[in-house]
């Protein structure tokens, strides 16, 4: 595999069919990801058990289908099932104030993009899934092994990006990555707001939504509140500061956020299209590619790759690591 790849995956079939192919496919890869979250979820651990079966039941009440999915990742990874939950819940078991990820949902070229900042161990776990359903759809998500959903497109011209955002209350609603994969199940963005909506809040984070028609929104969660912004004709940045909601997070230095906000609104305002923003190194630690440095708790944090997805095209680029240099792979759903 070139090194500019991340590990491949496709999946076909019922959501057991699916389940059963993941787990066994990417079992090392899910052992792996694992113990790097074991550090990190440290005092958490003892608690996550039964955290994460509080989160299955969530999940079975709101798609019965992604539990059968998890339930058989688990099985075929042969690993405990309630770390495919504890996989798939991390940021809402993690809740970490860390700035990470600059997203641009731009409505009038129908294009989503985002950079997405994480820990550098998982640039070489990383998964590129093609998930094929029996209707037909058919997914192209970036994920972290174990999750069954994340950032990608969809063969509808759907598209979903992610931006965490800190609120120090507790998470307990439909994991976000959950979230993600709902909506990239959607033939729209209008059918992903009701599904959206369905969920309802419990999570920290902004999501935007694109679709080929130009449809664009985001919605910004705060535990049990949530804010959605519809674009008309206009493009949008989003980085790690509420939006449309006051800030509830007292205390949090959100000075790189906003650096990164205030670049990218400059670079779109001047012009530049969102391979560019999303390339962008200006601003050393607080670049929008940024390089990997130390983000105390957990050690450093980086650009792992960039996307850029051109919905009415069906297409999807990515840049593996924070070297805008590199070559870009390019995708179609």
């Amino acid at each position: 595999m070139p090194r500019s790849e991340f590990n491949p995956l496709v999946l076909s079939g019922d959501a057991l069919t699916r389940g059963a192919q993941y787990g066994e496919t990417c079992s090392s890869l899910i052992i792996d990801t694992i113990e790097v979250y074991r550090r990190l979820f440290e005092s958490r651990v003892e608690a996550a058990p039964a955290l994460a079966e509080r989160f299955r039941e969530r999940i079975q009440a709101f798609a019965p289908d992604y539990v059968i999915e998890m339930d058989a990742i688990a099985r075929s990874a042969n690993v405990d099932r309630w770390w495919i939950y504890a996989l798939n819940a991390r940021t809402e078991i993690l809740n970490l104030d860390i700035p990470e990820c600059t997203s641009v949902g731009d409505s009038r070229s129908c294009t989503l993009a985002q950079t997405w900042d994480w820990m550098p161990e998982l640039e070489e776990l990383l998964i590129e899934m093609r998930l094929r359903r029996p209707d037909g759809l058919e997914l192209l998500m970036l994920v972290e092994p174990g999750q069954i959903g994340k950032i990608g497109l969809n063969s509808a011209g759907v598209g979903v990006a992610l931006n965490i955002l800190f609120c120090p209350l507790k998470q307990i609603g439909i994991p976000v990555h959950v979230l993600m994969r709902s909506i990239l199940d959607c033939a729209s963005a209008d059918a992903a707001l009701d599904v959206v909506t369905k969920a309802a809040p419990g999570r920290a984070s902004n999501l935007t939504v694109a679709d080929a028609s130009g449809a664009c929104w985001h919605v910004e969660f705060a535990d049990d509140a949530c804010h959605i912004t519809h674009q008309q004709g206009d493009a949008l940045v989003h980085t790690n500061h509420y939006l449309s909601m006051q800030e509830p997070a007292n205390g949090i230095n959100l000075d790189g956020s906003r650096c990164r906000q205030t670049t990218a609104t400059r670079l779109l305002a001047e012009g530049m299209d969102a391979s560019g923003i999303v390339s962008d190194t200006q601003n050393g630690d607080d670049a929008i590619c940024a390089p990997y440095h130390e983000m105390p708790p957990i050690g450093q944090t980086g650009t792992i790759f960039s996307a850029v997805m051109k919905l009415d095209d069906r297409t999807l680029r990515y840049r593996r690591g924070n070297n805008p240099a590199s070559a870009w792979i390019h995708r179609t759903v």
